[in-house]
């Protein structure tokens, strides 16, 4: 059965992210991956990041994150290794992984379609860069 709902189809899509301290998501986000950050007008609480192509991360502030051992968020990026050096260069640490799905070399898991590696934000948030072939 083919689903009548499309107002969704066009919509940008945000993900939201939590953090023990705002200010220090805001440099990590702002300083580290050199993202736009602006605090959201009357919910100085919230901190929307904005990461090109009408895409954007909103976090906010919780004292108790839950953990979550998936990926938050995906930047698709052109050249994969330049924007690890980038992010190296800014003291951003590449997770390594050895699971029966999943093995990385220096930081990049690669299949015939695309190059992945994955790091996280200061609360332990997982994010990922991701080249398609």
């Amino acid at each position: 059965m083919q689903s009548t709902v499309t107002k969704l189809s066009g919509a940008m899509v945000y993900t939201t992210v939590a953090s023990t301290d705002l200010d220090r998501a805001e440099h990590f986000y702002r300083d580290i991956l050199g993202l736009d950050t602006d605090r959201m007008g009357s919910a100085p609480e919230n901190l929307m990041v904005h990461c090109g192509h009408e895409t954007g991360l909103s976090v906010y502030e919780r004292p108790d994150p839950p953990h979550c051992d998936t990926t938050l968020a995906t930047f698709v990026v052109g050249d994969l290794s330049s924007v690890m050096d980038d992010l190296r260069t800014n003291g951003v640490t590449f997770e390594e992984y050895d699971l029966p799905y999943l093995k990385t070399t220096n930081g990049i898991a690669e299949d015939s379609s695309s190059k992945a590696a994955w790091f996280r934000d200061p609360d332990g948030n997982i994010l990922s860069v991701l080249q398609m072939k």
